[in-house]
């Protein structure tokens, strides 16, 4: 039989391994848990070969790295261009905040704010007065001198047109700004009484019509539509109708009011000096209906005697220096002048139409 080699026990087999081998000496138990800090020590082996500070440094610049990153789209421009395209981002922006009105030039701002401040500051409203009454020798010349000494009486700016060219009395009487103008059936001569209007687009007109032209007046008017014009810019249009009470001036003002109805403001006249019985010539149907109907504004004027009358006209004296002139009209005379001015003034007063 062979020989059986004979087994160490195995307490001194253990005891003979920590001989030859003095790192294995630990226990099993230690040495699990050493294999466990050695996987944990290979798990860093990437990192536990660089040194702390160059670990610091790298970490640094790692976190460097990610913030410069998250700000990818400004982290590649210097600080100074950066603070540069930022003013320019906000410019942009405010710009882009005025989009409405960036695209204009500055001319037309300019204009277009011009516009907006006349919509918000419109023009002081104007009238064109025109002393009316179709006949010759109706009174008109001496209403329009009677308007123009209440302008100045009151201090009102108004300019007067004499339209009257055979016989521009008033304006050799009232000189300081006067006009004049025609009205014609030529028309090479037509344009003539344009003037008119654009006169009043800055200050309201006192227009002496003559006898006779009311179809040339009229024919002005719709030719130029003066009334649609004047509404776009605040001119309004006034006839004072200078009535004598008789048929045919009443007639005539009758077709006035109905040619204009309320486009025109129509107010009547009533002249004493022609007419002392006005209760009856207003109870005519026809005239009564019309007055009711487009609210006829009257107004009474006031009776002066023909030698007073005659002295104005012949030293061509204003009634503000006929009230002191005693030379001809003696001091009753004078006192009759301020009577018929004042009563005069106060009807003017009654209406409101002026200037």
């Amino acid at each position: 039989m062979p020989r059986t080699k004979k087994t160490e026990p195995i307490d001194k087999q253990v005891e003979q391994l920590k001989l030859e081998n003095p790192k294995t000496s630990q226990p099993l138990n230690e040495k699990v848990e050493g294999s466990e800090h050695q996987e944990h020590q290979e798990f860093n082996a990437a990192t536990s070969a660089i040194p702390t500070s160059e670990l610091d440094a790298e970490n640094g610049l790692n976190e460097h790295q990610e913030h410069q990153e998250s700000n990818a789209g400004t982290s590649v421009i210097p600080t100074s261009e950066l603070d540069a395209e930022n003013g320019l981002n906000e410019h942009q922006e405010h710009q882009e905040s005025r989009a409405g009105t960036s695209a204009i030039p500055t001319s037309e701002l300019d204009a277009e704010n011009g516009s907006k401040e006349a919509l918000v500051n419109p023009k002081t409203p104007t009238k064109i007065h025109l002393i009316d009454g179709e006949k010759g020798g109706v009174g008109k010349s001496l209403f329009a001198r009677t308007l123009m000494q209440y302008a100045i009486d009151k201090q009102m700016k108004l300019t007067l047109v004499d339209a009257d060219r055979t016989n521009a009395d008033v304006s050799e009487v009232y000189p300081d700004g006067a006009i004049t103008a025609s009205f014609s059936e030529d028309e090479k001569k037509s344009y003539d009484a344009d003037e008119i209007f654009n006169l009043a687009l800055t200050q309201s007109v006192v227009v002496n019509l003559p006898a006779q032209v009311y179809p040339l007046v009229n024919e002005w008017i719709s030719r130029n539509s003066v009334l649609e014009v004047g509404a776009q810019y605040d001119v309004a249009v006034v006839k004072w109708f200078v009535c004598t009470g008789a048929y045919d001036s009443v007639k005539l003002f009758i077709e006035s009011l109905d040619k204009f109805k309320d486009t025109i403001t129509h107010v009547l006249v009533k002249n004493y000096a022609m007419c002392d019985e006005w209760e009856r010539v207003l109870e005519k149907p026809e005239l009564k209906s019309a007055i009711a109907k487009y609210k006829v504004k009257q107004v009474i004027f006031p009776k002066l005697s023909f030698r007073e009358r005659d002295i104005l006209l012949e030293e061509k004296l204003t009634f503000a220096a006929a009230k002191n002139y005693t030379q001809k009209l003696g001091v009753l005379g004078t006192q009759r002048v301020h009577s018929f001015l004042k009563q005069a003034h106060g009807e003017l007063d009654k209406v409101g139409l002026l200037p």
